[in-house]
């Protein structure tokens, strides 16, 4: 059964900066309007500290937050897949994600 709160998933590579950051965002601003999900085709093993001290600075806590891998089924589920421009392997989405984009944000790489 659809969900009344729309699902939007951000994708990059590793799921270590500019996802992360994006999602914490978009949690601070929606809050309970929509769900949030962030993975990454190859995950790293933490979020970059970069990300984590100017989130902190702005009053956003995301220090419980890791990098997470993404799935054909959570891409299926949600209603936006924003892809982070980290290269192919994080575009490589199934086709069945219609509503994608691209972020066009400027941001400092992992």
């Amino acid at each position: 059964m659809p969900s009344a709160v729309p699902a939007v998933l951000f994708l990059c590579v590793h799921n270590a900066g500019a996802p992360r950051w994006q999602a914490g965002w978009m949690r601070q601003l929606a809050g309970d309007r929509v769900v949030v999900y962030s993975g990454g085709s190859e995950p790293a093993s933490e979020i970059n500290v970069a990300v984590v001290e100017a989130m902190e600075e702005v009053g956003i806590d995301i220090r419980a937050e890791f990098p997470k891998p993404w799935t054909d089924e959570v891409v299926r589920a949600v209603d936006v897949v924003i892809t982070m421009g980290c290269g192919t392997r994080a575009r490589s989405i199934p086709a069945s994600a219609t509503k994608t984009g691209n972020s066009t944000i400027s941001r400092p790489h992992n």
